[in-house]
């Protein structure tokens, strides 16, 4: 990735509050978005960012979980108007060094962060440990900020994604370390 490509990655989370990987934090602004709030300020991603790739996986069962997460009622992604248009311009200069962008997951409703931790606090639910934290005890789920309460997600500034290399049509496969590692 190019330098400029970094610093507007910087400026994403700068700015936006938006993160890479799932990297959500329990701070106090950190606020949920209620059902009441004013939605005009959420875009569908693909109409800000048509080339990037959805593949949402809280919609689906493969996920760390094994079921759908509760909140996913269609496979599309939302964010803020202005994350968006700041990973509109990310999405830009990676398409242009042959890579697009591949969404995982972008706005999360409450449900969907709700689901996460009763499913956390349950240790015996481990069904996709091989495929999604073989290396990972579930106790720590909440000690080392894997999962919160309240998330980042819930402001529709914060995205996981990664990059899809067009021309080996394939994502890599490097294990990206969590923001504190």
């Amino acid at each position: 990735m190019g330098k400029k490509t970094l610093w507007i990655l910087a400026a994403i989370l700068t700015i936006s509050g938006a993160c890479l990987i799932t990297c959500c934090n329990n701070n106090d602004d950190n606020l949920a978005v209620s059902p009441t709030d004013d939605s005009s300020q959420f875009v569908t991603l693909t109409d800000a960012v048509p080339d990037a790739i959805l593949e949402i996986r809280y919609f689906g069962t493969y996920n760390f979980v094994g079921t759908r997460i509760d909140g996913y009622k269609e496979p599309t992604a939302l964010m803020t108007r202005q994350a968006a248009k700041a990973l509109k311009a990310v999405s830009d200069d990676v398409m242009a060094q042959g890579y697009r962008l591949k969404i995982y997951d972008a706005y999360r409703p409450q449900k969907g962060v709700d689901h996460f931790v009763r499913w956390a606090a349950d240790l015996t639910a481990t069904e996709m440990k091989p495929y999604f934290y073989p290396d990972l005890d579930k106790s720590v789920l909440f000690e080392q900020e894997y999962i919160y309460e309240k998330s980042g997600h819930t402001r529709g500034s914060t995205v996981d994604l990664t990059l899809f290399d067009m021309q080996t049509e394939k994502s890599p496969q490097k294990k990206i370390p969590k923001n504190n590692e």
